[in-house]
């Protein structure tokens, strides 16, 4: 008896273990479901809020044709008071309104001009100078905080105090546009000398006679270039 009592304990700890397994499985599956569902609720937020923008974006169409149908209707009635006034004895009096109202055309064309110059002029000047120095370092120039050519020397003695600084101080560097190729010399009028804009690559200048136009001055890497163009040296230094 003792015997068949313990082979029934026996039997019931594996079935014990497989309820507990299927439970976790089932516990497992709803919270699947229940996440799933979330995300569904969280895509189908977002349909509807796409669509009320939908909506409103049409709403926003159908009203400027509205408006635009409205601008015609005028424009037709205005053309139907002209004619039946041409057609009585107020040619004068019509022709004076018009006068005016060309005169009146005028005056905001000349002003909306003047207003197109002006803020042109403002967005051009704001743009900065892209520089290109000897090392590498692209940075912008601010034509309105460095506006002559003692600010921008003192500008490169900072960037240069480190390495090269002597070369700025016997201005061995030359300055060029990158589009057009053009020198830029510092001893012309400042404001000749850079635009907003423009994109100004420097270069330092070595005098060396010991050693051929191709070799670098910095490495001695001789280059197989042709020496009528500029040559970058494979170290970062441009010869």
């Amino acid at each position: 008896m003792h015997e068949r009592g313990l082979g029934v304990k026996a039997n019931l700890r594996p079935s014990s273990c497989t309820f507990v397994i299927y439970n976790l499985s089932v516990d497992y599956q709803v919270s699947s479901y229940a996440g799933e569902n979330s995300r569904l609720e969280q895509q189908q937020r977002a349909n509807n809020q796409q669509n009320s923008e939908i909506v409103l974006a049409n709403q926003g169409i159908k009203t400027n044709q509205q408006i635009l149908n409205t601008h015609t209707d005028l424009i037709l009635s205005l053309t139907k008071l002209v004619t039946n006034a041409a057609t009585h004895e107020h040619t004068e009096e019509l022709k004076d309104l018009m006068l005016e109202v060309l005169k009146a055309n005028l005056q905001v064309y000349d002003i909306v001009r003047a207003m197109q110059g002006t803020m042109s002029h403002q967005i051009e000047r704001q743009q900065p100078v892209l520089f290109l120095d000897a090392c590498g370092r692209l940075s912008p120039i601010h034509l309105e905080f460095i506006n002559s050519p003692e600010a921008f020397l003192a500008v490169l003695r900072v960037r240069f105090k480190d390495c090269g600084l002597q070369k700025i101080e016997r201005k061995q560097f030359a300055l060029e546009e990158s589009q057009t190729k053009r020198t830029v010399d510092l001893r012309r009028p400042w404001h000749q000398c850079f635009l907003p804009g423009q994109k100004i690559v420097m270069s330092m200048i070595f005098t060396r006679t010991e050693t051929p136009g191709s070799t670098c001055p910095g490495y001695q890497y001789e280059s197989t270039i042709d020496t009528s163009y500029e040559v970058e040296c494979i170290e970062e230094f441009t010869i």
